[in-house]
């Protein structure tokens, strides 16, 4: 009975925990849905107004919802696997990594009022560092990147791993694909350029085609990584009247076991 009553209180204190854990992160889903609302309200009122009174409101309110998830990747665990229904529900995207090392919350920022909804995408990721800790880096800037999709892990020499985030926007129609890499060094998540064609050293891989309305909700990434032949896949476009449209053909980019390097011949 001596050996049992320890155990029963282990479990019994984790149960507790885990309940608690749960409980913060309903409230912070709830926190956030109403956050977005917010943001959304004050978007409204600078646009109807038409005189973009109120401009202060709206910026604060999106600022907002970066400082509250950056808040909660570093002070709860759990948020880097806890789902959020209602704020995915308000635009929310989170995806994680294979290794659970990197999670990546994206989310569009409206900005003031214009006769159509005008947007900024805002990036948070949150990563666990050598020693367990966990820290936030803000990826886009606010400017660049979209809605991340996919994060893929490869491992590179001296344990060195690459994880390349799939990110996507649509305007009028038009889908914007971006290929990013970053690499945890020093404790810190950067991004590293590792694309090579011929001379060209580029940041990011990128594609850009016309989507059909029954298309646009699509979000696997057609840049794609294959992990049987450690090969990128970088889709070829044509112009097609006024569209561009995607081809059967690609750039294809081959693993050396430090960067990916454009191959004419590959397959």
């Amino acid at each position: 009975m001596k050996r049992i009553l320890p155990f029963l209180l282990v479990l019994l204190f984790s149960g507790k925990s885990l309940i608690a854990q749960k409980a913060t992160m309903q409230a912070a889903d709830a926190h956030l849905v109403e956050s977005f609302d917010r943001m959304d309200y004050w978007w409204k009122y600078c646009f109807a107004d038409k005189k973009d009174k109120k401009v202060d409101s709206l910026r604060n309110s999106g600022g907002h919802i970066y400082d509250y998830i950056e808040n909660l990747i570093t002070k709860y665990p759990e948020s880097m696997t806890s789902e959020f229904p209602g704020a995915k529900s308000k635009g929310l995207y989170y995806v994680n990594s294979d290794d659970g090392r990197l999670r990546i919350f994206s989310w569009p920022a409206k900005i003031e009022g214009h006769a159509e909804p005008k947007f900024e995408f805002r990036d948070v990721v949150g990563f666990k560092t050598d020693a367990g800790g966990r820290k936030y880096h803000d990826i886009s800037n606010g400017t660049e990147g979209g809605y991340c999709s996919k994060i893929t892990t490869v491992k590179c020499h001296k344990d060195t791993v690459i994880y390349f985030a799939n990110y996507y926007t649509i305007r009028n129609g038009i889908k914007q694909e971006t290929l990013k890499a970053y690499s945890i060094i020093d404790n810190a998540i950067k991004e590293i350029s590792c694309f090579y064609e011929g001379a060209h050293n580029p940041k990011q891989l990128w594609c850009q085609y016309n989507v059909s309305p029954d298309n646009i909700r699509v979000t696997t990434p057609v840049i794609h990584f294959n992990p049987e032949k450690t090969k990128i896949y970088l889709p070829v476009t044509n112009q097609k009247g006024s569209e561009t449209v995607l081809t059967s053909m690609y750039k294809v980019f081959v693993f050396n076991g430090f960067s990916f390097i454009y191959d004419k011949n590959a397959k």
